[in-house]
């Protein structure tokens, strides 16, 4: 048996501060009642717009920044996305 890995680099790697904190006064703003267990992909883009990718309930839910409140859910023709990807023009 024969296992050969690849690594590939990522699309656009984010850069994290290296002296970064945790924000104690941050907000939730998405939890499993609001996504689902089943919440499996999630994409930030530059002007950190939350996509996720709601497997459970086939949908995709945007938040815009700063935003707690869903702003947009996609849905239709979606069955059980499993991961999501954005442009940089907006297209999913």
């Amino acid at each position: 048996m024969f296992i050969r890995f690849v690594l590939v680099p990522s699309y656009k790697q984010p850069k994290f501060s290296s002296n970064g904190s945790w924000n104690s006064n941050a907000s939730t703003f998405a939890n499993s009642s609001i996504v689902g267990v089943n919440a499996t992909g999630i994409f930030v883009n530059t002007n950190n717009t939350v996509f996720v990718a709601d497997q459970a309930n086939s949908q995709i839910q945007i938040w815009l920044n700063n935003s707690v409140r869903t702003t947009r859910i996609i849905s239709g023709n979606l069955v059980e996305p499993v991961s999501i990807f954005v442009t940089i023009y907006g297209s999913i």
